[in-house]
């Protein structure tokens, strides 16, 4: 703990050096100081950033030892500061509430994110029946404390509910913090952490309290490193943001890796992992009644379907507030939807899913929409519903993001009628 609180003091202080910086008389030594802290601000982020990749080209080992260090307060700081802590922001927030809802629940309360956007977070707290002021500026401390610790970079931070008088702040010189989540485009929701979901009405009150802004000063001269660096997971070879996928079929995981890695699993029926299919194609064509659809047992009108070669059989999930849920599939009601859709039989095992989108046919808006879509697309629908998911509902904002989902997809999609892509 002593090495902690001398570590943050000087933090702190050279955060008010480099803020002396900017009232030094003579401009030629403001500018040679200047270029002094981001000459040695360079050095000391292109050694870290050096050695984060010897220890990831070091073997299956080396990204739980880069977890480790990035989940360490000291290093996470450091980390923070160059733009290099493995972590997205928005997954840090949601380990800071992780975390601290050990802590609440000693207080009957719960927290959960109403929103988080461009670096802002907003918070809401909930404890059950009355709550004085001392516990409510408890459980303040408690949610602020998980979050300055899990994301000191956080630009602005509003905690509320009721009973909870509001908290807010804004840091002067915040920047949004760029993701180099290991999978920032992949969204496969492995990395995030479930929130309780709950409702109820909230008041607010908001103040402004002192802040240091340490370590956003230091970062004015940080030189920016690109937060899309994402790195094959067999060879480390450097990868583009389109990169292509493998599917480990014993984890059902979703591996990044390169297309020269990726061809060695072309066409293979054996081994650890499948290469995971592009192709998507909409299938208008495509029936399933509402009485068949019943008989599936799918509590909720999305999901999809898959053949498992380790299961031999047929699966189905659906997506929910907690990730991707199984629901047991009746083998005669997938036969009898097979038999009147024999486009299903082009379905690659494992790698390939029949994703449905019932919802707005369940209430009369639109038609029911059917793709032959890669699996690891069904596990991104699964990481964003997860992710944006607020109250009861989901939430509006949810919504559209489920509408722009699809309507990517059936952008990038093939029309098949039939068993064969149309032309129009």
């Amino acid at each position: 703990m002593a090495e902690r609180e001398e570590f943050q003091n000087k933090i702190r202080r050279l955060g008010e050096l480099v803020n002396d910086l900017e009232i030094l008389p003579d401009s030629k030594d403001r500018i040679a100081a200047r270029e002094l802290v981001q000459l040695l601000l360079d050095v000391h982020g292109t050694a870290i950033e050096r050695l984060m990749d010897i220890v990831f080209e070091s073997g299956a080992g080396g990204e739980a030892i880069i977890a480790r260090a990035a989940d360490d307060s000291v290093v996470r700081q450091i980390l923070l500061l160059h733009s290099l802590h493995p972590d997205s922001f928005e997954a840090r927030i949601m380990k800071a509430l992780d975390e601290g809802a050990r802590k609440l629940r000693r207080h009957n309360s719960e927290a959960e994110i109403i929103s988080i956007q461009d670096g802002a977070v907003k918070i809401r707290l909930r404890t059950a029946g009355h709550s004085c002021g001392s516990t409510a500026n408890t459980l303040k401390s408690i949610v602020e404390g998980c979050i300055y610790d899990q994301a000191p970079d956080v630009a602005s931070l509003e905690i509320i509910g009721r009973g909870v008088v509001g908290f807010r702040f804004h840091r002067e010189f915040a920047e949004a913090l760029p993701s180099r989540c290991h999978r920032p485009k992949c969204c496969t929701g492995r990395r995030l952490i479930a929130l309780s979901i709950w409702k109820g009405k909230v008041e607010m009150e908001p103040v402004a309290p002192p802040l240091n802004p340490s370590i956003a000063a230091l970062r004015r001269f940080a030189r920016p490193r690109d937060p899309r660096l994402e790195r094959c997971e067999l060879c480390s070879t450097t990868l583009t943001e389109e990169h292509s996928h493998l599917l480990e079929l014993a984890t059902r995981q979703i591996v990044c890796a390169c297309e020269a890695c990726s061809c060695l699993f072309d066409g293979r029926k054996d081994g650890r992992y499948r290469r995971v299919s592009r192709r998507v194609w909409y299938l208008p064509g495509l029936e399933i009644s509402a009485g068949q659809w019943d008989a599936l047992l799918i509590p909720i009108n999305m999901a999809f379907f898959f053949r498992s070669t380790l299961q031999d059989r047929m699966m189905t999930f659906y997506p929910s507030p907690a990730g991707a849920v199984e629901s047991l599939l009746a083998p005669d009601a997938w036969a009898e939807i097979v038999e009147n859709n024999p486009v299903l039989n082009r379905l690659e095992p494992d790698v390939e899913a029949l994703l449905v989108n019932r919802i707005g046919s369940a209430q009369g808006l639109s038609p029911a929409e059917y793709y032959l879509a890669p699996i690891d697309d069904c596990y991104r629908l699964v990481g964003l519903i997860r992710t944006h998911w607020k109250g009861l509902s989901g939430g509006t904002e949810l919504w559209e993001e489920i509408g722009r989902f699809f309507a990517g997809l059936k952008g990038r999609a093939e029309i098949v009628r039939g068993e064969s892509p149309c032309l129009n």
